[in-house]
């Protein structure tokens, strides 16, 4: 009954009452010696529902409620309770959205024990909860107010994934690593070394096709952060030519253009020239869709970044024969590089030759450029030439 009554108490239209009730249920805490797991749940949902008020009383009374309940939870306890934890963060704002009482100074403290105790040491399924709520946090966090936890939540993070844990654990950490860095770099920096050995070593996980994407994701978003990328894309190049698996290829394929599309201005000139190899080889020979449409967006990022291996490279798109992959490129040239495409050659020679092969009998060449021709009419600088408009609408 009193469970009831301060969880109502919590839920008042009242603010005054609202935060009557989570200090009142503080003390309780704080007292008791009773049993009252059956209402964790019940807790988490509505001290994460008061953060995101901005009251400031409200938001003080809740994270005094969250603080005096977190020190009443064994470590069984909080592994029961992350994944309905992660399931209300992820409800609550939206990602990029700050909540209040997260950004709160300590606000955060109370929460991240629970989810980085069943990171550690939870089941499998509480174990890739938390790595997502961890995630979530960081989205939903101000970056000044992250900047004490980094080190808290990253390190374990980086522990676990070292270990031998089914891919859905595995993802769910490189998708919150790849979080960080894309949140807080400045932060994560001290990290760098072992989050590129990281995502490296899990481009050649077997198990999972989804561990080798993310890996390649969250090279990608490394590489734009470091000044020194040539040892890497040499790599990448060797893994993609030389690799005895074809899944491991594609995903050294995946992360060579993500790290090229991200960090290409850092590229020094022998390793531009190992990049400018494997998309001639490719364009020359191609091989399976999914590594094809990399080395396409590979030669987009030389595009984007205005590598001089580049221009040539186009005019051998624009004189060859029209292949999927030929297509693809300069499809992928078009959405990810059009300044500089529009730059680097004829766009006249560039809009024949798409229109040349939107009428080509091979449906995978006509459904590409087709989509090629489309971003033309409405991607500047294409869109404000009359000229290619003229042929292309």
């Amino acid at each position: 009954m009193l469970m009831l009554h301060l969880l109502g108490l919590a839920k008042d239209p009242r603010s005054v009452k609202r935060a009557g009730g989570c200090n009142l249920f503080a003390t309780f805490c704080q007292v008791t010696e009773e049993d009252f797991s059956d209402y964790h749940v019940d807790w988490v949902r509505q001290l994460l529902s008061l953060y995101e008020e901005t009251d400031e009383d409200i938001q003080q009374a809740a994270q005094q409620a969250w603080e005096a309940f977190s020190k009443t939870l064994s470590k069984d306890q909080m592994e029961a309770i992350t994944v309905p934890l992660r399931r209300g963060i992820e409800t609550t704002a939206t990602p990029g959205s700050e909540v209040p009482g997260f950004c709160r100074t300590r606000g955060l403290k109370p929460i991240l024990p629970i989810l980085i105790q069943g990171l550690l040491a939870g089941t499998n399924e509480q174990r890739e909860q938390s790595a997502l709520g961890l995630g979530d946090i960081v989205e939903r966090t101000a970056v000044d107010s992250l900047r004490p936890y980094v080190t808290q939540i990253t390190g374990p993070l980086i522990r676990i994934i070292a270990e031998r844990y089914p891919a859905p654990v595995k993802a769910a950490i490189l998708s919150t690593l790849t979080v960080l860095l894309s949140r807080v770099p400045q932060f994560v920096r001290p990290f760098f070394p072992q989050l590129q050995r990281t995502f490296v070593k899990n481009l050649s996980e077997m198990s999972s096709s989804t561990i080798r994407t993310r890996a390649a994701a969250g090279l990608g978003v490394l590489m734009s952060l470091q000044p020194r990328i040539d040892p890497l894309i040499a790599e990448l190049v060797n893994g993609a030519t030389g690799h005895e698996e074809q899944e491991v290829r594609d995903a050294m394929a995946g992360a060579l253009w993500q790290v090229v599309l991200s960090g290409g201005k850092n590229i020094g000139s022998a390793a531009r020239e190992q990049v400018a190899e494997i998309v001639r080889n490719t364009l020359a020979e191609p091989l399976k869709e999914g590594y094809n449409n990399s080395i396409a967006k590979t030669l987009a990022g030389m595009v984007l970044h205005e590598m001089p291996q580049a221009e040539a490279l186009v005019a051998t798109l624009l004189e060859g024969r029209a292949s999927t992959v030929s297509t693809t490129a300069l499809l992928q040239c078009v959405e990810l590089a059009p300044e500089q495409l529009y730059k680097i050659n004829s766009p006249m020679k560039v809009t024949t030759r798409i229109l040349k092969s939107v009428i080509n009998e091979h449906t995978g060449i006509s459904r590409t450029a087709r989509e090629a021709r489309d971003l033309m009419k409405k991607t500047s600088p294409w869109s404000e030439d009359e000229e290619v408009q003229a042929k292309v609408a």
